[in-house]
């Protein structure tokens, strides 16, 4: 594996590059690996370097959904990431080597006015798909589906990809590696032997590479998609605590992401939090509950033949079903509740 893993970064490094916005997706290692150029700034200007970034895959597409192009400082936050080198299709721009501060920043702003809502436009699109792919509104009908499955059904239905529509082939470049290195430390041999050396060396033959190349990031949003529902256990998640998407790093039943939230506390460390406060919460109201249930239990063992007290008792149970519904669906408050438990 590690390898394999040496293969496809140097193969990322060291070919010649035709178009700076590159994307290479291991499916085994579940990374993906993007250059671009990215504007650094060095004393009075801005100057671009190729950035090459090795991520978990589905991180390019969660930080896009994740980002207000109406504001310019998520705006700024997004391109300090990732520059402007893979929105300059969306935006229509063409970039310069090198910017003074003041004419960089000018541009930015520049670009929020004129393009930040039809960015937004895009975001939303994906969202829609993603919301369906991978059934975060949590659709019974799509339970026993996969994303993949589900991804095909938004190709045959009236209810149709958003995303794909903004798929374009003419704008999207496919480069595979040097097929004759692929032999080039072995001796010609015969057929037989070739066959034996390959049962035997069949944990090392690597996939041929290919990149990605495209000035336009839809088409890289799409292809991450299409390879993220293609994985096996590998889905596009929402965070319960802040609503960011993000993708599992263990387990496809995370909760919670590893984004800061607050107090140099991620999503993760504050949801588990909260978790043991809502159990521990959870466990005040079943005490108090049952002090109520046993006052009134006791109460109709009391007064076995009376009829009132006995449909006050089971009033109380039908009453609490009702009023942990509503607590449930946000429509009383916890104090509410706690209220209502002792007036009984």
């Amino acid at each position: 594996m590690e390898d394999t893993y040496q293969d496809e970064v140097s193969f990322m490094n060291n070919r010649k590059i035709n178009n700076p916005n590159r994307l290479y997706v291991d499916r085994n290692l579940r990374k993906e690996y993007i250059t671009f150029y990215g504007y650094k700034k060095y004393k009075n200007e801005f100057k671009a370097n190729l950035v090459r970034r090795d991520d978990r895959i589905g991180t390019l597409l969660c930080n896009f959904l994740n980002s207000n192009f109406e504001d310019i400082e998520t705006f700024k936050n997004f391109t300090q990431e990732y520059s402007l080198s893979l929105l300059s299709e969306a935006t229509k721009i063409q970039l310069k080597e090198v910017y003074a501060i003041n004419e960089y920043q000018e541009l930015l702003v520049n670009l929020v006015a004129k393009y930040g809502a039809t960015l937004e436009t895009i975001k939303s699109d994906f969202i829609s798909d993603i919301d369906y792919l991978f059934n975060l509104n949590q659709l019974e009908e799509l339970n026993d589906l996969t994303p993949l499955q589900r991804f095909y059904v938004l190709t045959l239905s009236k209810n149709k990809s958003k995303a794909l529509n903004h798929f374009q082939n003419n704008k999207l470049t496919l480069n595979l590696g040097d097929l004759s290195t692929l032999g080039s430390s072995l001796n010609i041999v015969a057929e037989e032997d070739a066959i034996e050396i390959a049962k035997v060396n069949k944990d090392r033959i690597l996939p041929i590479p290919y990149t990605f190349e495209s000035k336009d990031i839809c088409q890289l949003l799409v292809l991450v998609l299409q390879e993220i529902v293609c994985m096996d256990k590998f889905e596009i998640k929402k965070c319960k605590n802040c609503g960011k998407y993000f993708t599992p790093e263990k387990r496809t039943d995370e909760l919670y992401c590893n984004n800061i939230y607050e107090d140099d506390r991620t999503c993760k460390e504050i949801g588990a939090f909260k978790v043991k406060q809502k159990l521990i919460q959870e466990d005040e109201y079943m005490r108090l509950y049952r002090n109520v249930y046993q006052k009134l239990l006791l109460r109709t063992r009391r007064n076995p033949n009376s009829i009132e007290i006995e449909e006050e008792f089971q009033d109380f149970k039908e009453q609490n079903r009702k009023m942990r519904e509503k607590l449930n669906k946000g429509k009383i408050t916890n104090e509410e509740y706690v209220e209502w438990l002792n007036e009984i």
